[in-house]
Formats: C-alpha cells, sequence, structure tokens
C-alpha cells in the first residue's frame, strides 16, 4: 500500500516522536519507551518525484524569459528572474525567500549574508547564510531599479527604505503558486518542464541548481562556503 506522505517525511515524524518518548524515558515520566522496536522505512525506495536541473544554456533562457516577461501570480518578470537566481545561489526554499525583507541582506557585512528567521526557517532556528558576491551585486541593482520601475500596466513599490517590505510581496508562496509560475516562464523559454527521463524542473529543483553548477566548473561546495566565510 502507497503511503500518503512520502517514507522521508515518515521518518522525520518517527525521529521526533521517538525523541519524545526517549526523553519521557530519560526524565523518569514513563518506565519503557513503546516506540524503540520501530524502525525507519527505506525512502529510497519511495520517491515520489525526481528532478533534475537545467543546463545553463536553457538556465539562462529561463532568467531572460521571465525577465522580460508580464506578470505572473503577481510578480513582475524582473521580479520572477530575480527570484529563480537567488533561490539557484541559496538554495533557499519558496517559504523562505517570501519572508525575506530587505534588512534581511547585509551588503556590508564580511561575509555578505541573508538572514532567514526562525518563524520561516525550516530548522525553525535563525539561520544565517552567506550571500555569493554576484548574487549581492544582482541585488542590490534589482532593488535600485525596482524603485524606479513603476508603470501602470506592472506596478511596482518602491523598496528602498523601506526596511520592513517584503522582497516578493504578495500571496505567491502561501498560495503555492511558486511552481505555476515556473512552468509558465519555462514554456515561454522553450524549456521543458519534464526531461526524456520523465524528471522535472520544478521550484524546488533550483535549490540544486548552483550547486551543480559549481561541481561542473569543478568547485566543491565546501570549497566555495570556507571561500565566502572567510572574504
Amino acid at each position: 500500500m502507497r503511503l500518503k506522505t512520502s517514507r522521508s517525511t515518515h521518518n522525520h515524524y518517527l525521529t521526533a516522536i521517538k525523541g519524545f518518548t526517549g526523553w519521557l524515558v530519560k526524565d523518569r515520566r514513563t518506565g519503557d519507551n513503546p516506540l524503540t522496536h520501530l524502525s525507519r522505512l527505506n525512502a529510497s525506495t519511495d520517491v515520489r518525484r525526481e528532478r533534475h536541473i537545467l543546463p545553463p544554456a536553457e538556465f539562462g533562457r529561463l532568467i531572460d524569459a521571465a525577465t522580460q516577461g508580464v506578470t505572473v501570480c503577481g510578480l513582475s518578470g524582473s521580479d520572477r528572474a530575480m527570484l529563480y537566481v537567488t533561490a539557484a545561489y541559496t538554495g533557499l526554499r519558496a517559504a523562505e525567500l517570501a519572508s525575506l525583507v530587505e534588512v534581511s541582506l547585509d551588503f556590508d557585512g564580511n561575509p555578505l549574508t541573508v538572514t532567514i528567521e526562525a518563524a520561516y526557517s525550516k530548522h525553525r532556528r535563525k539561520d544565517v547564510l552567506p550571500l555569493h558576491p554576484d548574487l549581492a551585486r544582482r541585488l542590490q541593482k534589482w532593488l535600485s531599479e525596482r524603485s524606479q520601475d513603476r508603470d501602470d500596466e506592472n506596478p511596482v513599490l518602491p523598496l528602498r527604505g523601506l526596511s520592513d517590505a517584503k522582497l516578493w510581496q504578495g500571496k505567491w508562496a502561501e498560495q503555492r503558486h511558486a511552481a505555476k509560475m515556473l512552468r509558465h516562464d519555462l514554456k515561454v523559454a522553450g524549456v521543458p518542464y519534464a526531461d526524456e527521463a520523465g524528471k522535472v524542473f520544478d521550484f524546488h529543483a533550483l535549490r540544486h541548481q548552483f550547486i551543480s553548477m559549481l561541481a561542473r566548473a569543478g568547485v566543491h561546495p565546501k570549497s566555495w562556503l570556507a571561500t565566502l566565510l572567510s572574504r
């Protein structure tokens, strides 16, 4: 019988509840852990969706298509392009990206960083991540251009000086529209959503895109991170 939740999710739940029952025993609130015999499932046999990454040329076409595109799900083309690039350079999830405000970005620090508050982090802790210098430059340019990009067809609220304004406004993440936006831009760019093997390029696949680009360039992710943190 196929589980309604993935085996990976099942394992996360099991780890959490076994940690709780283990604490009950340790704190002498119960004499026995009734879940000790339960084992984790083999998550590798229950892959719900296989993903792939885009070759650099196709990824570039996606970003170009988004940049020049119309407003989709409340986000302008340039905003979506910056969203995809930021996701690819940081590995942040849609909800984490949607939580970011201008003051989340530290362009003056050493290293440059982006901060995700605990309420939005998957780990439920405040995460401070390094920003690649190229991404930081792109973000600064984008923020500067946004304040000059208002017109009747595609109004954009200026963010400069509004520290509590969301970088990507609206309910696109809450309403799970990230995948819809990406599929729209993939279609415009002429990039297939699924490859010949049936592997898809969805919003979650952006988390792996930049790391894969590093690998192609012969740069180990740990080396990149260490170099960035030492700047």
